[in-house]
């Protein structure tokens, strides 16, 4: 997949919505974001844009992967338009908290430092497509899918030629009220060990 600069997630009115209030203490930083109850439909709609245009990717690559019919019978072709929609809501869950980790890496300056997001990797989960598949012949309800691996989001520094020069890896984690073990657990699995993300140009 080769990096489309055009694939921005900077979002002034997302920025509004969510306000930022950072604090640091050594080598700890962190930020919180509060909602302006004001600024909540435009921030809505502009959530909704980012999170359309991050999918807009994986879409494009299902309408190629089904562009030539392996079908002997000549079938139609698959209809792609459920995606993301017609996966079961854990799976939406999930790919909300990597949107949501690469529109606060972009948006919110992690370490006081601008982050570009290249792309999101819902392109690379095959079981996505697998049970969008299995609804299409079979039918029936949404299923629960395995999770894809990874994290949540990937952002770099790049210099005024492209080249990186720093990476940033995110983790989205959801609760319904606060919950100091899963954030805990969060921070483990961000702290596990050094991992060198391993850049392609090929698509």
């Amino acid at each position: 997949m080769e990096y489309d600069p055009a694939m921005r997630w900077v979002s002034p009115p997302l920025v509004e919505w969510l306000t930022a209030a950072k604090t640091v203490n050594g080598r700890y930083r962190h930020t919180m974001l509060t909602e302006e109850p004001a600024n909540r439909a435009a921030g809505l709609a502009a959530l909704g844009a980012l999170t359309a245009e991050a999918h807009r990717d994986a879409r494009e690559r299902l309408e190629r992967l089904v562009g030539i019919s392996l079908d002997p019978l000549e079938g139609a072709p698959p209809d792609w338009r459920p995606y993301p929609d017609g996966l079961h809501t854990s799976a939406l869950q999930g790919y909300m908290g990597e949107v949501l980790a690469g529109v606060v890496a972009e948006n919110y300056e992690p370490h006081g430092q601008s982050w570009t997001v290249p792309a999101f990797l819902f392109r690379g989960h095959q079981a996505a497509y697998q049970e969008l598949e299995r609804r299409r012949q079979l039918g029936g309800p949404a299923r629960p899918i395995p999770g894809r691996t990874g994290d949540d989001a990937l952002a770099f520094q790049l210099d005024d030629d492209g080249a990186v020069i720093a990476w940033l890896w995110g983790e989205a984690k959801c609760t319904h009220s606060h919950d100091a073990d899963l954030i805990n657990a969060g921070h483990r699995q961000l702290s596990a060990a050094i991992r060198v993300p391993r850049l392609s140009r090929s698509s």
